[in-house]
């Protein structure tokens, strides 16, 4: 028999709980209906609205992300639901959007009505990178934000020239002239080589015939994390029905593989501080956070966080880029005769990338219509509304109350006839000779407070590669498949590879 003290207390704190909880029910729904009524805001269509818990919703979404075929379902949705719908997720409701309106009140003019990390972000990062600052709202954004605008926009290590052609040379030695290869794996390598040395002062050797073990498993256990931390932003709370074992086990090996490097700089610049002799510039990034921080945790996260989403998604671009080339044998042939008048065969500077403008205008194209990163998520800091969505058509207001997921689609916002024209399905560079990166409905770097900070760097890095390869082989030729067959792991990539020839 239960202790009467234990029943009174459980029974007090349960009572109190509940109060609680419909008192924040109460408020919640009290503020939606003044502000529904205020804005005029009517109910969106509901997806599956005979599933009351969302089951059926989470078992669909789950395989749809497990086979990396997401974009696919989404798609599959808005033809039946509209450019804007909600859907039952576990008792939750979760809007998803591809409306450019409704998306542009949400990262620029509404933007602070909205958690971009905190919430969403605990879900994705908790082991890998919680204080990051893709996990931070507020001032703790604000203040990572002001540091790595120092740290990322300020530092010329980004860009190396020399590295850049080294990493580049490497690469070559894997695409014999005139015979199939699949190079999507490899620019992923690259990639992974390139922001080991441009983060950490060191290569991973990916690229190389003898990486050594401890390398090898770093970007083995990269792969594992980046592919959870996929899973749980697109199912949130859900995605706790998966064990973490084998993410926990690989995230542990990457922070400590990291602080070993960062233990090891810090010995070193704390021996030439004492010595009177640190005259050396910063190498990599990791050598500049050294120079104003000497917090493990930060030093871990900062080049963690920017590895993971740097390599997968400047190497998604170069791959979708080689395969748009392929296809395209006039426009390889107009680019590589426009780069060898301006430059011979000489490595292109920083100077050079940008002046290119012909290559600039395709990587562009291949960000509008193949995002590496084609979703995105808010959280609802507060009962706030969207300009569309509500109502039988979708035209009208509607409420998004506090602590409900919107999920973005900028794969399918990108598509759109009515920013981008009625040829917006098809490739078509020439487009960039009149439109603006921040034209309407041009997302693929994000737009508001939050845009991507690592927009200079991706354009560097895949300029630097597909500007080297036009110059060093005369054609190229698809071996693969004519249709682009998407799927989604952290960045967006092609399901079956990308199979070319190259000859020299």
């Amino acid at each position: 028999m239960m202790d009467p003290a234990i029943a009174i207390f459980a029974t007090t704190t349960v009572t109190y709980l509940l109060a609680i909880f419909a008192v924040k029910t109460l408020r919640s729904w009290i503020s939606s209906k003044h502000l529904s009524k205020l804005q005029g805001c009517k109910a969106p269509k509901l997806e599956q609205s005979w599933d009351f818990i969302g089951l059926h919703k989470v078992i669909l979404a789950s395989r749809a992300v497990l086979s990396g075929k997401i974009l696919q379902y989404l798609d599959r949705l808005w033809d039946v639901y509209g450019d804007t719908y909600s859907s039952r997720l576990l008792f939750n409701d979760v809007i998803f959007t591809r409306d450019f309106d409704n998306i542009k009140q949400i990262f620029v003019s509404q933007w602070g009505d909205y958690y971009a990390g905190k919430r969403l972000g605990a879900e994705m990062f908790r082991y890998f990178a919680p204080e990051a600052i893709a996990a931070a709202d507020g001032q703790d954004w604000k203040t990572l934000r002001d540091m790595w605008r120092v740290d990322l926009m300020n530092r010329n290590s980004l860009f190396n020239a020399s590295s850049q052609e080294r990493h580049f040379q490497q690469l070559l030695a894997h695409i014999p002239a005139g015979k199939d290869v699949d190079i999507q794996p490899l620019f992923a390598k690259l990639m992974t080589d390139l922001v080991g040395d441009i983060m950490l002062g060191e290569s991973f050797d990916c690229l190389s015939a003898h990486q050594p073990l401890a390398k090898k498993r770093f970007a083995e256990s990269l792969e594992v994390v980046s592919d959870a931390m996929c899973r749980a932003g697109v199912l949130g709370p859900a995605d706790n029905l998966f064990s973490k074992k084998q993410q926990i086990h690989a995230t542990d090996y990457l922070h400590q593989y990291v602080e070993k490097v960062a233990k090891r700089k810090l010995e070193a610049s704390f021996y030439e501080e004492s010595h009177l002799s640190r005259t050396k510039q910063p190498q990599c990034l990791l050598d500049s956070l050294i120079e104003r921080t000497s917090d493990l945790r930060e030093l871990r996260e900062t080049p963690l966080l920017l590895m993971s989403g740097a390599n997968h998604s400047v190497g998604a671009l170069l791959s979708t880029t080689i395969w748009i080339l392929a296809k395209n044998p006039k426009l390889f042939s107009d680019l590589r005769a426009t780069i060898l008048s301006k430059l011979g065969r000489s490595p292109p500077t920083a100077q050079d990338l940008v002046s290119i403008t012909e290559v600039s205008n395709v990587l562009y194209e291949v960000l509008r219509l193949y995002p590496p990163l084609p979703v995105n998520a808010r959280i609802a800091k507060n009962t706030t509304w969207l300009n569309a969505g509500g109502g039988p058509t979708g035209a009208e207001p509607m409420i998004v109350k506090e602590g409900q997921t919107v999920v973005i689609s900028l794969w399918a916002a990108q598509r759109s006839t009515k920013y981008f024209g009625c040829d917006a399905h098809l490739f078509n560079p020439d487009r960039w000779n009149h439109l603006k990166l921040d034209t309407a409905s041009y997302l693929a770097f994000l737009m508001g407070p939050r845009q991507c900070f690592g927009q200079q760097f991706a354009m560097q890095q895949s300029l630097y590669i597909i500007i080297r390869l036009l110059q060093t082989f005369t054609s190229l030729q698809s071996k693969g498949m004519d249709a682009y067959e998407p799927k989604v792991r952290i960045s967006l990539i092609q399901a079956d590879g990308v199979r070319v020839s190259f000859s020299r």
